[in-house]
């Protein structure tokens, strides 16, 4: 206490006596310092903080210090101690800036590439393949797992999918967010495809204006369709509807594709992840399920009533494509599968057993990269979509390509890789289309 005195009285005494050297002439003297430094510095670039002036950089800030902290000169003093730091610092940040410029010209903007894909994911080798699942795909955990859609096992009766009352409050709450987005034909959920005219060589087909759904049909929202067949006692529909787990182990790599098999569909981590393995019965049941579903929202709301949600016709699929008719290769302008920074424009195969380069090793969510002018997400690639080879809607067969398709099956007016498709495969999905009377 009689230390703390005596420094206090130091103190006082100090205060009342005028400053020896203005802040002014303290500014002046370090300027004059600084600037000899910064040219003897210049000479020699590898001997940028010698002893010398090392010392004369302390003793500066020393003297300067004391008389500033006496005038309550706190700015001038933090303004100063920055510049002295910053000084310091120079050789340090030459250095990381030249490895920096190195780095960015060995590689093709990696970061940069990835970003459309996967904008929430770190970016360590690897991991923008797929979401992380920490836990173990066996046990149902309430509030993280929805019950499994269970691969039929032959010559045994199926178990059915228990639903919980929360689990049945949820799907109905997503049920009736899905409805809403048709009543006011939600711009985030579906786009506005004007009429027009289709040119294909010398022949052109005239384009009625419909909607289309802006992203591929999710897990989640398929999901929610199984499970309200579920509570609706349709337990025929749903066994003809559920996606085929069992198409992803017969794929090549069975070892690596187990996991989709036993969460791609049921996990939360995929909910807004294209729905693969669905057969052409399935898709046609989702849209007649969402179709009849709507129209007695719709009139319950006394609101006008949809015209029939289907798959897309192949005419109408390339003419909303392609912005209307335009004259195009792909989605996209231009006819290269990679912007002016190397950055890839869809999820697909790039070359022979590598699925990874384009930023996803299997499908990836519906709004990765970049939309087409309508608003309209994986046009080409992420998964070949389903659609009418012709207005009879016989004929099925698929467009655009997907994350197994070659860089020739992006194109629109590609050679179907599907052919009168039926069966499910893990390489295609679809998108709803319709009209409002």
């Amino acid at each position: 206490m009689e230390s703390k005195k005596n420094l206090d009285e130091l103190f006082s005494v100090l205060r009342s006596q005028p400053p020896v050297i203005s802040v002014a002439e303290i500014r002046n003297e370090f300027r004059t310092h600084a600037d000899t430094n910064i040219r003897k510095l210049s000479l020699k670039k590898s001997q940028l903080f010698t002893l010398k002036n090392f010392i004369i950089m302390i003793t500066l800030i020393t003297v300067i210090a004391i008389p500033l902290l006496l005038v309550n000169s706190n700015t001038e003093f933090n303004a100063l101690a920055s510049l002295m730091c910053s000084f310091e610092n120079k050789s340090q940040q030459d250095v990381s800036e030249t490895r920096l410029a190195q780095n960015e010209s060995d590689t093709t903007s990696f970061l940069n590439c990835r970003t459309p894909v996967y904008k929430e994911q770190s970016y360590e080798e690897y991991d923008y393949l797929q979401p992380t699942i920490t836990a173990d795909s066996s046990e149902q955990i309430s509030g993280t797992f929805t019950n499994f859609i269970h691969k039929q096992v032959d010559g045994e009766p199926y178990v059915f999918p228990k639903l919980s009352e929360e689990e049945i409050a949820s799907n109905d709450k997503q049920k009736r967010n899905m409805l809403k987005a048709l009543e006011k034909t939600d711009k985030n959920s579906y786009a506005f495809i004007p009429s027009g005219v289709l040119k294909n060589g010398d022949s052109s087909k005239s384009i009625n204006a419909f909607y289309m759904q802006r992203k591929e049909v999710t897990n989640l929202e398929y999901r929610t369709f199984l499970f309200d067949l579920l509570i609706q006692d349709r337990k025929d529909d749903f066994l003809k509807a559920k996606p085929d787990q069992a198409k992803w182990t017969q794929l090549p790599g069975e070892s690596y594709n187990q996991p989709m098999e036993q969460q791609y569909f049921s996990h939360p981590a995929y909910n807004d992840y294209p729905v693969v393995n669905v057969s052409k019965e399935g898709a046609e049941l989702y849209c007649q399920w969402l179709f009849t579903e709507a129209n007695e929202f719709l009139r319950e709301k006394k609101k006008p009533e949809i015209q029939k949600i289907r798959l897309p016709f192949r005419s109408e699929w390339i003419y909303a494509a392609s912005a209307g008719g335009k004259t195009m290769k792909y989605p996209w302008s231009g006819d290269q599968v990679r912007n002016s920074e190397g950055c890839y424009l869809a999820n697909y195969r790039p070359s022979k057993d590598n699925y990874h380069e384009d930023g996803g090793f299997y499908t990836v969510k519906v709004s990765s990269y970049l939309p087409n002018e309508f608003g309209l997400f994986n046009m080409s690639g992420n998964v070949a979509e389903m659609v009418y080879n012709d207005p009879s809607a016989k004929s099925l067969g698929t467009a655009g390509g997907g994350w197994m398709s070659s860089e020739q099956e992006l194109q629109l007016n590609a050679t179907d890789a599907h052919p009168n498709f039926k069966d499910a495969h893990p390489n295609v999905g679809f998108r709803v289309v319709f009209s409002v009377k």
